[in-house]
C-alpha cells in the first residue's frame, strides 16, 4: 500500500508530507492570527507531537504531560510552566 490511511502500530490516520506543509501554511495564515500566544503554543505543541513527529492526525496525551513539556510565552521567570488549570482551559477553548 503506497499511501496508507492507518499507521500499522496505532491505527491513526496518516498524512503525506505535502499535506503537512499545507496544514502548517493554513495554520499560520488563517488560524494563528486569531489565537492567543498560549493557544498558538498549544496548537504547535500538539502538531509537533502528532502530525510532524509521527505523521498521524490523532494524538492522545495527558494534560500533565502537556503542562510538563509545553514551552509557553512567559512574562515571569524563564522556564515557568503553565498551570494544570491553564492547560485545561486552553484545551476546552480548542474544542470550540
Amino acid at each position: 500500500m503506497d499511501n496508507p490511511t492507518h499507521s500499522e502500530t496505532g491505527g491513526g490516520e496518516t498524512i503525506a508530507s505535502r499535506d503537512i506543509k499545507a496544514v502548517l501554511e493554513q495554520f499560520v495564515d488563517y488560524l494563528m492570527p486569531e489565537l492567543t500566544a498560549y493557544e498558538a503554543c498549544l496548537y504547535l505543541f500538539l502538531l509537533r507531537n502528532s502530525l510532524v513527529k509521527d505523521n498521524v492526525l490523532d494524538i492522545r496525551i495527558g494534560k500533565r504531560t502537556i503542562a510538563a513539556n509545553l514551552i509557553t510565552p512567559s512574562k515571569g521567570v524563564k522556564g515557568d510552566k503553565p498551570a494544570f488549570a491553564q492547560i485545561t482551559k486552553l484545551l476546552k477553548g480548542l474544542e470550540e
